[in-house]
């Protein structure tokens, strides 16, 4: 009896000893898989900091050429361009006077805009019949 329970303890030892051996490759594997995943969040870090810097300054590029552009549109509204324009085209600059007797041309107007005359009078114009 007693050469019975010491083949049991020998067992128990020989199998004890398998399991604890078979931990190692196992911690090895999830160390492995860790660091996989450690270096492929890393890899996508450094790619998203360099998207958003090439997002930087794609962003200043193009805030620069809105200003070029605003200042583009400054320039071609300015009112002595404005001036310049109209007298290469034969309009005259009127006075502040002579704004309320604008002359205006009603002939050959469409029927849609048979109410010209009262739209100018609203506007406090007051339309001149020029003869041709």
């Amino acid at each position: 009896m007693g050469n019975r329970y010491s083949s049991n303890a020998k067992q128990r030892t020989k199998r004890d000893n398998k399991s604890s051996g078979g931990g190692f490759p196992f911690w090895l594997f999830v160390c492995f898989i860790t660091l996989i995943f450690y270096f492929w969040g890393k890899v996508r870090v450094d790619l998203n900091i360099h998207e958003n810097d090439q997002l930087k300054l794609e962003k200043r590029r193009l805030q620069n050429e809105v200003n070029d552009y605003r200042a583009q549109v400054q320039e071609l509204m300015s009112y002595q361009r404005i001036v310049d324009l109209a007298e290469k085209q034969g309009l005259i600059l009127l006075s502040a006077d002579n704004q309320d007797n604008l002359p205006v041309k009603m002939k050959g107007l469409r029927p849609e805009h048979e109410d010209v005359a009262t739209r100018l009078q609203y506007a406090g114009l007051t339309p001149i019949r020029i003869q041709k």
